[in-house]
């Protein structure tokens, strides 16, 4: 989230934050400062994580954050290979409000679609 060192080495180069990344594309895509952000229904309020959906409005492009509060360094979505008990302690909950390859399919998907609008 923050961003910094690859693995806190130097040579392996630097990571944009989020919020840099975010206004780097916010700047590509002519997007003003205009922006929407509701919070996605919590679908396994057990995890104490939720997810927050930001939308940057008058973009030329799609541009969409979603913002995952209180969970851990996972992958969003299904436990199909990873959901044992010893790989939540190391590391963290996983949120299962939203299933990140959907997301990201849809994302696309609708860009593509728009693009000849």
């Amino acid at each position: 989230w923050e961003g910094g060192l690859v693995a806190n080495n130097e040579d392996r180069g630097r990571v944009m934050s989020t919020v840099a990344t975010l206004f780097f594309w916010s700047n590509i895509n002519g997007c003003r400062d205009d922006y929407t952000e509701q919070r996605l229904p919590d679908l396994e309020p057990d995890h104490s994580s939720v997810v927050d959906r930001l939308d940057l409005l008058h973009c030329e492009a799609p541009v969409v954050l979603l913002r995952v509060e209180g969970g851990g360094h996972r992958v969003p979505g299904d436990r199909i290979l990873f959901g044992s008990g010893l790989v939540d302690a190391l590391l963290g909950v996983q949120n299962d409000d939203i299933r990140a390859a959907e997301q990201i399919w849809t994302f696309f998907k609708n860009a593509a679609q728009n693009e000849g609008d």
